[in-house]
């Protein structure tokens, strides 16, 4: 009993002996995981480790390679800057050198100037922009107004043409001699009387003519077309040397040609055709109630051009030049209510001064 109980502890301390050797392994067995799986976070920290700087060594040899690229540049931009450096002080010190001479030369010019002022002023002696509008009387106005023919129509409207221009003209200090149905032979020596007169006291000379018309002529009482240019002639500076550097001034009231002025086609440009009749000696005007090849326009009560004409002689002669004044009429001209036909009056001049018929 003694041996069997002995044979019993002895079986129990060889099963305590081998659980504990198991407790013992499976401990040493949970360690060697713990230690498999650290071994193994550490290699994987040492590949990130060792990759992350792999891409900053290769960051840091493309940055050293841009700062080595823009470094070169920039070594080349500063040899340009010198370079560029050099020529700008060499040009600087030309400009320098051109400058002092151009100074020189424009003080000299100066000089010249001044002399050539003063020579001017001396060869001038008092002359002005201005013709002279200081005698009393201003000069002659010849009106001439024809009003019936031997076969054309008569001018209805036109009788009172001749009071507003006598009017306006001696409103401004001319002596105003008025004619009426002048044949050819009394126009044409009606015109070569004034060629022939003295006008040394005079400022200006002035012929009005109102009639029918073609293209560059007017028609006498006897139906006869007289060149606007012949009734020009004899005043002018080689026939008449007392108005020789004098304006003589022809305002003209009659048709220049059968066609009519269309509101909507015209442009503005037959105003500036040559014109056949234009005399091209100095110190002529000449005023048209038309533009060449284009009829003029009469109403019962007269012409708008002679209305305006003189309206605007008496209201702006004495204080405006004479272009802005028949600019004003060419304006009013214009501006007539006409829903067929347009209207403009046309103006030609050889004048060298501006005329302005200041009061005395």
């Amino acid at each position: 009993m003694l041996e069997g109980t002995l044979l019993q502890m002895r079986g129990l301390s060889s099963t305590f002996s081998l659980t504990g050797n198991v407790e013992s392994l499976q401990k040493k067995l949970v360690q060697l995981n713990k230690l498999v799986y650290i071994q193994s976070e550490l290699n994987a920290d040492l590949r990130a480790g060792h990759k992350a700087t792999r891409q900053s060594l290769i960051s840091k040899e493309q940055h050293l390679q841009t700062v080595t690229t823009e470094n070169a540049q920039l070594k080349t931009e500063l040899t340009r800057e010198k370079q560029a450096r050099g020529c700008s002080f060499d040009l600087c010190r030309r400009l320098e050198e051109e400058n002092g001479r151009l100074m020189d030369r424009t003080e000299a010019d100066k000089r010249e100037i001044e002399r050539l002022k003063d020579q001017v002023a001396s060869l001038s002696n008092g002359m002005t922009c201005t013709y002279e509008m200081s005698h009393v009387p201003r000069g002659i106005a010849i009106i001439i107004n024809n009003i019936h023919f031997e076969d054309m129509g008569i001018r209805d409207g036109a009788e009172g043409d001749t009071g507003r221009l006598r009017e306006a003209f001696e409103s401004l200090g001319f002596t105003v001699v008025t004619l009426s149905d002048l044949d050819h032979a009394k126009m044409v020596a009606a015109m070569k009387d004034q060629g022939k007169a003295d006008h040394s006291n005079h400022d200006c000379f002035v012929c009005c003519v109102m009639s029918h018309g073609t293209m560059g002529k007017v028609f006498s009482s006897d139906d006869v077309g007289i060149d606007i240019c012949e009734l020009m002639k004899p005043v002018n500076a080689k026939k008449c040397p007392s108005l020789k550097g004098k304006p003589k001034l022809f305002f003209i009231q009659a048709c220049q040609g059968e066609k009519s002025q269309c509101r909507e086609s015209f442009d503005g440009d037959r105003d500036a055709k040559p014109v056949p009749f234009i005399c091209h000696e100095a110190d002529f005007f000449l005023g048209l109630a038309t533009v060449p090849g284009y009829v003029a326009r009469r109403d019962q009560d007269g012409a708008p051009y002679v209305h305006h004409l003189a309206n605007m002689l008496k209201d702006f002669g004495p204080t405006h030049d004479l272009s802005a004044i028949m600019a004003m009429v060419c304006d009013k001209m214009n501006d007539i209510h006409d829903d067929k036909f347009g209207w403009i009056s046309s103006n030609h001049s050889t004048l060298r001064k501006k005329i302005i018929f200041n009061t005395k």
